[in-house]
């Protein structure tokens, strides 16, 4: 019994979803490759994006979960919102910086539901 490769994603909201969404039904997932690409955030291509692996027994449950999530993305008029203003960004340059060396993104985000609710 080992780790299974799912899937790999070069964008990291999208492999940090695809994790939650697979943990969110109990399963344990981890992203390999996670912290050298937060290190070197312009090594994505070369380290091979984030490897989304799971434990080989659950391999087939995770597979069908990301299945069914990117079969239903969201709901009918359902979006993310993203509110940054200058102070979030001060803050990203300044947290970047003093803890990995790159800016880090710090963004208000909220999901707007649809309108017929």
């Amino acid at each position: 019994m080992g780790l299974r490769l799912v899937a790999h994603y070069f964008d990291r909201s999208e492999a940090f979803v695809a994790r939650s969404v697979i943990e969110a039904q109990g399963m344990l997932a981890f992203l390999h490759n996670e912290d050298w690409i937060r290190l070197y955030p312009h090594y994505v291509g070369p380290f091979g994006g984030y490897r989304l692996v799971v434990s080989e027994l659950d391999l087939e449950d995770a597979v069908s979960v990301l299945r069914e999530a990117r079969l239903n993305p969201l709901l009918e008029g359902e979006r993310l919102e993203l509110k940054g203003d200058l102070f979030d960004r001060v803050m990203s340059f300044v947290v970047g910086y003093i803890i990995g060396g790159v800016p880090t993104m710090i963004r208000k985000t909220r999901w707007i539901p649809s309108q017929s609710e």
